[in-house]
């Protein structure tokens, strides 16, 4: 059964439970003296919900967990630059680019492996993978009128045993917890009957919603 997630979440009336989640979650910040850092504020929702669906017994110290990992993350992980030239050269290769929008207005993100050369690890393409993100975030997503994207993960002409399946996975996961809601769908284009069969066997790593934001095309 698929389950119906949430879309917009800017510049939308809070039903009264969001409203008191929200009230709670600050509650428990100021009990746990962690103050909320200001870029943080617009994502509060987004975490709530996600907590509130995955940690459904505890949802109030899981989101404010996750909220504080996410800081914790950024710092590691920030700033990104395309002057990077490790970054400057992926981008420059194509291996992943913003590409028109869908029929629902939301921003298409091209992800051609087979541009990818074999010496690129899997910290630099989550690199790759978040500055694209960020940028269209700043660039592409309209606040309450379009907030997610779609992915285009094409696998043609990538060798059975060269199929990134940590990458798929480890890129859903870090959109999944970083960008909660950000994630419309993903495509994966592929022209081998064995993706599926790979496919099969990474699914398991990956929740409920995960998978069903992943379809399959083959061409």
């Amino acid at each position: 059964k698929e389950v119906c997630i949430r879309q917009i979440f800017f510049h939308m009336p809070l039903s009264e439970d969001e409203q008191l989640w929200l009230s709670d979650f600050r509650a428990l910040c100021a009990e746990k003296k962690w103050i909320i850092p200001y870029f943080l504020e617009p994502h509060l929702l987004r975490v709530l919900w996600f907590c509130k669906r995955k940690y459904p017994d505890d949802p109030l110290n899981k989101s404010l967990e996750h909220a504080q990992q996410m800081v914790e993350w950024r710092r590691e992980f920030y700033p990104l630059s395309d002057k990077d030239p490790e970054l400057a050269e992926l981008l420059k290769l194509g291996a992943m680019y913003w590409v028109g929008r869908d029929p629902s207005l939301r921003p298409l993100l091209i992800v051609r492996l087979s541009r990818l050369p074999k010496a690129t690890t899997p910290e630099l393409f989550k690199k790759l993978t978040i500055f694209c993100f960020e940028w269209a975030l700043r660039f592409l997503m309209v606040p309450g009128v379009v907030e997610t994207c779609v992915v285009l993960f094409d696998v043609r002409a990538v060798p059975l045993h060269q199929f990134p399946v940590s990458a798929l996975t480890d890129m859903v996961n870090t959109l999944t917890k970083q960008f909660p809601f950000r994630l419309h769908r993903m495509w994966i284009i592929n022209d081998s009957f064995f993706v599926q069969t790979v496919w099969s066997i990474a699914k398991q790593f990956l929740t409920e919603v995960q998978q069903q934001k992943m379809k399959f095309f083959r061409q």
